[in-house]
């Protein structure tokens, strides 16, 4: 492993078409399925997963509701007789389920718990 950080992975100009080939590859899939098989390399893995992956899922959900605001932006001239009339929560929740698919998952497991 050491070896590898210092060749393929290096920073330095003379690494880069090792380093291109690194990443352009299936191997860092293929390291960390390995890396996995061990269960104290797993238990190393999940432990750095574990705060990245919440770095990662706050951002998907940010953007997720950046892009429902319009959806469900309304002012009160909006709320007229007719939009009651016709209002129907299938299509708010329809509009959740095309745009918010993280959000929702995360949710959905939320309530589930006991």
């Amino acid at each position: 492993m050491e070896f590898l950080l210092e060749t393929s992975l290096s920073p330095l100009a003379e690494f880069s078409k090792l380093r291109k080939k690194f990443f352009q590859t299936q191997a860092v899939e293929k390291f960390l399925n390995t890396v996995e098989l061990d269960a104290r390399g797993k238990e190393r893995l999940y432990n750095w997963l574990r705060f990245k992956a919440v770095e990662v899922v706050e951002g998907i959900v940010y953007e997720e509701m950046e892009g429902l605001q319009e959806d469900f932006m309304m002012k009160m001239q909006d709320v007229t007789p007719e939009y009651l009339l016709h209002f129907s929560l299938d299509d708010y929740t329809n509009i959740l389920k095309n745009k918010s698919s993280v959000l929702r998952c995360i949710l959905q497991k939320a309530s589930q718990t006991n």
